[in-house]
């Protein structure tokens, strides 16, 4: 991983940084608390705001497609799939593996809130929660642009020329 350098805004000086030859950083996310997790091209990390490790994962032969983290540190990984799919992994913020899913055809995009992980998949969109478990689905007549959970019980579904909610 190359240079990846922490710092503390306030005080204006660096709080650490993240050193490994060989891997380069694809994303990182940041969670409120400081908590950052990096995507590489074959394994995920967390770091504390102080840039110390506190957790690993490595994809083996899955490639990362994206991922995002809820503000605590629960972590959401999509992985490309074998069938023009996308496997769905989930993690807490101690890096344990709490859930996982694999939709039917590719997710474009996904977004989450502390209960719930909405996928779009092109006209269908899934909602599952952390431990993988399918919560609702829809096949929508339009194509899904993106998507966001808002609130505790709702989906929004961007579409070409709509808003569309999506009751969970």
């Amino acid at each position: 991983m190359e240079n990846i350098v922490f710092v503390d805004i306030n005080k204006a000086e660096e709080t650490g940084s993240v050193h490994n030859q060989g891997d380069m950083p694809m994303a990182v996310e940041f969670a409120d608390s400081g908590y950052a997790v990096v995507m590489s091209d074959n394994k995920l990390c967390a770091y504390n705001d102080k840039a110390e490790p506190k957790w690993n994962n490595s994809f083996e032969n899955n490639l990362p497609e994206s991922f995002i983290i809820d503000n605590s540190g629960n972590t959401v990984v999509a992985l490309k799939g074998i069938k023009n799919n996308t496997v769905i992994k989930t993690f807490t913020k101690n890096g344990s593996l709490s859930g996982e899913y694999t939709t039917e055809t590719q997710v474009f995009h996904m977004d989450l809130n502390q209960k719930h992980i909405a996928l779009c998949e092109g006209t269908k969109v899934s909602v599952i929660n952390y431990s993988g478990k399918l919560v609702a689905s829809s096949e929508i007549k339009k194509e899904v642009n993106d998507v966001a959970v808002v609130g505790n019980d709702n989906v929004v579904l961007l579409c070409n020329d709509c808003l569309q909610l999506l009751k969970i």
